[in-house]
């Protein structure tokens, strides 16, 4: 189970719809800048907090409130503040070893594993390295609302 932070909401976004969120949030704070017509920021606060609640599964209601509060984004420090807040939220990349790669990619037995150093895992979005010797990329992603990893070659 995913820690709670310090406003109880259990992490429920992966990076890429972290970073999806975040270009929406751009795309409000930009048309507070570009126009008054109150008609145009209505029509892309809208457009722009749907195109984020259509791509997430269904959300508790403190979860749904935290997108819908992206509407009100008017400049770019609040935006910051609330994206900050919203890092809070990020599902972070799951630990992996080199016993879970290898088991990962079975075919490959002479797999070069590159060097497990610790990122930021809350920005991690997928992990991929090319292995020179067998002329192959490698990728590895966490599954959506889990911890599995799933491979691609």
């Amino acid at each position: 189970m995913a820690e709670s932070n310090k406003t109880g909401i259990q992490p429920f976004l992966r990076n890429d719809q972290y970073n999806f969120l975040k270009r929406q949030v751009k795309i409000i704070v930009q048309a507070h800048g570009a126009t008054q017509d109150k008609g145009v920021l209505d029509a892309t606060r809208i457009n722009a907090v749907e195109k984020v609640l259509e791509m997430l599964p269904p959300l508790t209601d403190e979860q749904k409130q935290y997108i819908l509060k992206a509407a009100s984004m008017r400049e770019s420090l609040q935006a910051e503040l609330y994206l900050a807040k919203g890092r809070d939220f990020v599902i972070p990349f799951p630990e992996i070893t080199n016993s879970e790669i290898r088991t990962l990619f079975p075919k490959a037995k002479k797999i070069k594993i590159p060097e497990l150093g610790r990122s930021d895992a809350k920005r991690m979005t997928y992990m991929s390295w090319n292995d020179i010797r067998s002329e192959r990329k490698y990728y590895i992603s966490a599954s959506a609302g889990d911890d599995r990893l799933e491979r691609f070659i």
